[in-house]
Order: C-alpha cells, then sequence, then structure tokens
C-alpha cells in the first residue's frame, strides 16, 4: 500500500529484554484510519495502530501496555520490570495503572539523560 506522502515513514515500540526475549512491535502510522494491510511482511504478533501526528500519545501507550502483558506473563510471584527511554508526555496514568494491576513495574529515564546513565543498559542489550 503506497503512502499518502512519499517519504512518510512511522514509528515503532519495541521492548527487548537482556537475554533476547522480544515482544512483538507496535507500528504506528501517520493515518486516519488503520488498516491490517499496513502489516503485511510485519513480524508474526506485530500490532499497528494510527494517530494523526505519527508520533507515540497516551491513547498509544496504553495500547501498546495491552500488547506487551500478552507476552510477559508477570504474575504476582514473577514481576517484571520495565525500562523505559520514553519521552514523559508518552506515558498515561491509565497505562501506568494497567502495568502495575498486571504486576510490570516501570522505571522510566530521563528523555536526555547522559550516556553515563544509559550506557550500561544500551551494553547489556547488544552486546551478545
Amino acid at each position: 500500500m503506497p503512502s499518502a506522502e512519499r517519504g512518510t515513514l512511522f514509528k515503532l515500540a519495541v521492548a527487548v529484554s537482556v537475554i533476547g526475549n522480544k515482544i512483538p512491535p507496535l507500528f504506528i502510522f501517520l493515518r486516519l484510519n488503520f488498516k491490517d494491510q499496513l502489516l503485511n511482511g510485519a513480524t508474526r504478533g506485530s500490532t499497528g495502530c494510527c494517530n494523526s501526528s505519527g508520533w507515540m500519545k497516551e491513547e498509544n501507550c496504553i495500547y501498546f501496555a495491552e500488547h506487551s502483558v500478552l507476552y510477559t506473563k508477570s504474575t504476582k510471584e514473577r514481576p517484571s520490570l520495565r525500562l523505559l527511554f520514553i519521552y514523559d508526555p508518552h506515558l498515561s496514568i491509565s497505562a501506568l495503572i494497567y502495568l502495575k494491576a498486571n504486576r510490570i513495574v516501570v522505571l522510566s529515564f530521563p528523555p536526555y539523560c547522559s550516556d553515563k546513565l544509559r550506557n550500561p543498559w544500551n551494553e547489556a542489550c547488544m552486546v551478545r
């Protein structure tokens, strides 16, 4: 399906664990209406949504939270930790409440934090 304007791309929300497990991505398209054809060729389990800005918004955040809970299978005995490198306005209170109810603890890093804070996490996820 051709994009409405040449050069218009999409945003991607992903989650990867230190040991290499991953949650299928959430594609965010700059469109008003979502069509399943947009995900042709995407990884199995991927999902998508659209909005007028093409950026992650609060409603997309809760949608990704619901999507990720399906794959983490956190329980009271096995809670999980989510480290977010995200701009705070993308987080919604309803998404945080939903994640807390599903035993997922969220730690958000400042959007422009130094490499000294981010580097240990980047190395843990990128080194094989």
